[in-house]
Formats: structure tokens, C-alpha cells, sequence
């Protein structure tokens, strides 16, 4: 008896199991090719994006037509690539500027910074000159050539 029950729970499992196989390969089958009482449906889809986004004013293939590597499957609305273009060409062309005011600020600064240690230099011979004349020259006329030659060298430092 017990055999006989085994054998039994074990027909049952193997009929269950292919059941439940042969219902995964016919849903499988159907979401692959979908069909109903009419007709199959077969479709393979592709997506295309393009470089330049855009309106597509032409398309130059047919429906179930077959195409190649380079084929031209479709035209881009040209004026509002010409447009992106210009506008592109423009904002590097501002860029550029922008880049040469930034050089001729720099040159200033420079130029600036240059006469500004050139002034430095010059007030702080002078006050030295005015040190070494200490009985001819006033203390006070000292005093201002140093503090006029301290003001250059920040000046210049800045």
C-alpha cells in the first residue's frame, strides 16, 4: 500500500511540475510572439535617438522597408540646427572676448604693480638720502620722506 501511495504522490508531483512548465513556456511563447484569432503579430522595434535633437521634417524610409548601416532614415528640421549652431558659435565668441578683457585686466594690474614699486623704489632712495644729510635736512623732512616711502611700499604690496 505504501508504494502504491508513493507512487501515486510522485505521478502527481511529475504532472503538476510539467504543468506548471508548459504553462511558463506558452505564456513565454505568447509575450514573444503575441497572436489572436485573426492574425500573429511580429514586430521588431528599434529605437533611434539622434546626435542633434529636433523636429523631424522628413522621414525617408517605408514602413517594413530594410536598411543598412548609414542609410538616411531621417531629416531634422535644418533651421533650428542652424539656430543651435549660431547660438553656440555666439556664446564662444563672448567667451573669447570675456578671455581677452580678463588679459587686458591682468596687463593692468601688472603695469600698475610696476609703477607702483617704481614709486616705492624712488621715495625710498630718497628718504635715505634725506637720513644721510641728518645736520641739513630737518628731522621732520626725515620723518615725512620715510613715512612717504612706508605709504609707496604698501601701495605697492597691495
Amino acid at each position: 500500500m505504501k508504494t502504491a501511495s508513493l507512487i501515486r504522490g510522485g505521478v502527481t508531483s511529475v504532472v503538476v511540475l510539467l504543468a506548471a512548465v508548459l504553462a511558463y513556456v506558452v505564456w513565454h511563447q505568447y509575450m514573444l510572439r503575441p497572436w489572436t484569432r485573426d492574425a500573429r503579430l511580429r514586430a521588431e522595434v528599434v529605437r533611434i535617438a539622434p546626435d542633434v535633437s529636433g523636429l523631424v521634417t522628413e522621414v525617408a524610409v517605408h514602413d517594413n522597408q530594410l536598411v543598412k548601416k548609414g542609410d538616411l532614415l531621417f531629416v531634422i528640421d535644418r533651421d533650428r540646427y542652424a539656430l543651435a549652431v549660431a547660438k553656440a558659435e555666439a556664446d564662444l565668441q563672448a567667451a573669447e572676448a570675456a578671455a581677452r578683457a580678463a588679459g587686458a585686466s591682468i596687463s593692468a594690474a601688472s603695469a600698475g604693480a610696476s609703477a607702483s614699486q617704481a614709486e616705492y623704489q624712488m621715495r625710498q632712495q630718497q628718504a635715505q638720502r634725506r637720513a644721510q644729510l641728518d645736520g641739513i635736512v630737518s628731522r621732520e623732512s626725515q620723518a615725512d620722506a620715510r613715512a612717504v616711502a612706508q605709504a609707496a611700499q604698501a601701495s605697492w604690496k597691495q
